[in-house]
């Protein structure tokens, strides 16, 4: 699983690149991990996992959780 886990860097980095994440991190305990990204439905973020490596291994999968933006920081105010 290590050559995965090497695999996953470039593929996290390329969606921080193109403004896709927002932010990312393991769960605790560590039964997988979040990610909050900018898209603009679920469609665009099923399309972004299918580079994932871990998914195109059939390692892990994904939830698909959209919301609607209510309330946010000044700091998220460039991906309202």
């Amino acid at each position: 699983m290590s050559g995965l886990t090497r695999a996953l860097a470039p593929f996290v980095q390329q969606n921080y690149s193109n403004k896709k994440f927002i932010l990312s991190g393991r769960r605790n305990p560590i039964t997988g991990g979040v990610i909050l990204a900018n898209v603009k439905d679920i469609a665009e973020a099923e399309q972004l996992v299918r580079d994932d490596p871990f998914y195109k291994n059939g390692i892990t999968d994904y939830e698909f959780i959209e919301f609607q933006t209510t309330k946010w920081g000044e700091a998220f105010s460039p991906y309202i």
